[in-house]
């Protein structure tokens, strides 16, 4: 087996990884909705009771956590992804091209900064997330390649994915999204 795939490191992709991130198996946009419709409906239950039975300090300080608990989920779904790639400035547009053989993956980095290569036995990854678009392959927690679903050619991402399951086996997380 021998099946090629690339991915370049762009906005679009850091938004991938961090809406896992935050959210793993899980839909993001539908969690996000998800979210945003319970905090609402909270919120309107606790501004009822203030209503009807008065302001307290609990009430004002329950508002002000759901507010803030809100504005962080916000801040991490919208405004992260983009802090995130604007920080890692020398690895924007950075290429990586993966060869995946029958008992390990060959990368090739290229960039005008960077260049290298490096084989990855799939026994030592530690665990690989599917998207739609993505394969996020987790060398340890920390470090993760990206794999552009659409840089395929047509059937070798299915291919790849039945290999993956059978060696990786739990450590495999199908993502429906």
């Amino acid at each position: 087996m021998e099946i090629k795939a690339k991915a370049t490191c762009d906005l679009e992709s850091m938004k991938a990884l961090t809406h896992l991130w935050m959210f793993k198996k899980a839909d993001p946009k539908k969690r996000m909705i998800m979210w945003t419709v319970l905090y609402a409906i909270l919120l309107a239950v606790i501004v009822f009771e203030m209503v009807a039975f008065g302001v307290s300090e609990i009430m004002i300080a329950l508002v002000c956590v759901l507010v803030f608990t809100y504005l962080l989920e916000c801040y991490w779904y919208f405004i992260l992804p983009g802090l995130k790639y604007k920080a890692m400035v020398k690895l924007k547009d950075v290429t990586n091209e993966y060869t995946f053989c029958d008992d390990m993956m060959h990368t090739v980095t290229k960039s005008d900064e960077y260049s290298g290569e490096s084989e990855i036995k799939y026994t030592a990854i530690y665990k690989v997330y599917e998207t739609s678009k993505y394969f996020f392959i987790y060398q340890n927690k920390n470090q993760v390649l990206l794999v552009d679903k659409r840089t395929f050619d047509k059937g070798d991402d299915r291919v790849l994915r039945e290999k993956l399951l059978l060696l990786l086996g739990k450590k495999y997380i199908i993502c429906n999204y």
